[in-house]
């Protein structure tokens, strides 16, 4: 399975060829994409479409001087770690239910809560 990269969701079953998609660790399907809450979805897509406006100014001559290329920096930056925030929180939200279910029921049982 080397030459194919798993979906996230650990017990989602789809794969896509890792010629497609070289430097990804993952990918997300359809079906699982669909399962994301609205919120999710709304900010990657706020932030891919910053990303593009970002990607169309940097192009331009008056906005790619000498002067702001720290300023671009800066910005390059600022929404790299948006996305990485973005794709921790979808990792989350796929791998937050893999404890059983009756666990936290049986822990406040036993006094030992989280």
């Amino acid at each position: 399975m080397a030459d194919r990269i798993a979906c996230i969701n650990p017990t989602c079953r789809r794969t896509a060829p890792r010629e497609k998609f070289p430097d990804s660790r993952y990918i997300i399907c359809r079906g699982c994409w669909n399962k994301l809450p609205s919120r999710i979805k709304d900010r990657w897509n706020a932030i891919k479409t910053r990303q593009r406006i970002f990607d169309r100014l940097v192009r331009k001559p008056k906005f790619s001087i000498e002067v702001r290329l720290e300023q671009w920096r800066r910005v390059d930056r600022r929404m790299t770690m948006a996305e990485h925030a973005l794709d921790a929180s979808i990792l989350q939200f796929f791998h937050a239910g893999q404890e059983p279910a009756g666990l936290e029921s049986f822990m406040k049982e036993i006094g030992l809560e989280r």
